[in-house]
């Protein structure tokens, strides 16, 4: 018979140290780190900020961000991916030229709408042909597409605004459902759509483990080019809507009008706390992140602050928050 005398005492247990990783793992993706640098935000602007904290400018907010949002989601699916995508901005401005170049030949409504999303959904896959399938860089590939993209536009316009709108287009920029902007009315569906794709399909999870490792993702049958085709075509579809409800706002449209908000799409996502190491985030950060870069530079604004200290703000918050991510992921590991 065995001594049980001599038996190991049981080691005592840290609390502390058994739950830290849970804990840090819950409030990242429960409660993003995010939110509370959107609460101190809305807390400090309501306090030194004339007429910040006034509904009316909630809403100037709100549809301030909706064109960002709508290209932030589809950098969101990007960059769950591990990839990036310096085309959007300049598909969103030939979006408008394209549609108003074929409303003002004669074409009718509907068929420019259609021919400008269908525009922006042939770079789309074009991106994602050379990425996946020839195996290239996204970052060359997406930056060459930006410039034939911009380049398109210029042609197309001759550098000058175009205007002359369907009434369809102006009502998608200018209109009123139930008090609230018809742009934010387009930006709120595309998030549910896009957070139901995210969580609740096997496409979602796809996605999550394409960006997590390509090689477990291979194994596991996933198919990453046909996956890669998808993600960029929806991103620039995405982009597309935008770029139809930048124009409506306007009531014309200008070849540079997107120049830029690639970058401000992508410090959104960042910022919001998704990775931009792959496989981890969702629409819930990127919303949160659209809305302390609207509220920043709404405050901003109201305080008379200038736009060239509003980029560097931006840009230190981006730098935190990446410096954040990473030591996140050493905390957890």
């Amino acid at each position: 018979m065995k001594n049980l005398s001599n038996k190991q005492p049981m080691m005592e247990i840290d609390p502390f140290s058994v739950n830290r990783k849970h804990a840090t793992r819950f409030l990242s993706e429960k409660l993003p780190y995010s939110i509370y640098g959107l609460a101190l935000l809305i807390v400090l602007f309501s306090f030194i900020a004339p007429n910040f904290f006034l509904f009316s400018n909630f809403l100037l907010i709100l549809l301030q961000s909706s064109i960002l949002l709508m290209v932030s989601l589809g950098m969101t699916l990007v960059i769950l991916s591990e990839g990036i995508d310096l085309s959007l901005g300049a598909i969103l401005g030939l979006v408008g030229i394209v549609t108003t170049t074929l409303y003002q030949g004669g074409y009718g409504g509907v068929c420019s709408i259609f021919a400008g999303i269908g525009t922006a959904c042939l770079l789309g896959l074009v991106n994602g042909l050379l990425i996946s399938r020839a195996n290239l860089p996204p970052f060359i590939v997406t930056f060459g597409t930006m410039g034939m993209a911009q380049s398109l536009a210029l042609a197309l316009s001759k550098g000058l605004s175009l205007s002359g709108l369907p009434n369809a287009i102006r009502f998608l920029g200018q209109g009123y459902f139930a008090y609230v902007p018809i742009p934010v009315w387009i930006a709120g569906i595309s998030c549910i759509l896009m957070y139901l794709l995210l969580s609740h399909t096997a496409l979602g999870v796809h996605i999550y483990a394409v960006g997590a490792s390509d090689e477990s993702a291979v194994l596991r049958g996933i198919r990453i080019d046909q996956l890669k085709l998808f993600i960029y075509t929806i991103a620039a579809l995405l982009c597309s809507i935008g770029g139809l409800v930048t124009i409506g706002r306007m009531n014309s449209a200008h070849p540079t009008v997107g120049i830029g908000m690639e970058f401000d799409a992508i410090a959104a996502v960042v910022i919001g706390g998704t990775s931009l190491f792959g496989g981890e985030g969702g629409v819930l950060r990127t919303v949160i992140g659209v809305l302390v870069i609207s509220i920043l530079s709404n405050g901003l604004n109201l305080m008379g602050i200038s736009g060239a200290w509003q980029i560097s703000i931006t840009g230190v918050l981006i730098l935190i928050s990446v410096i954040g991510d990473v030591f996140v992921k050493r905390f957890e590991n």
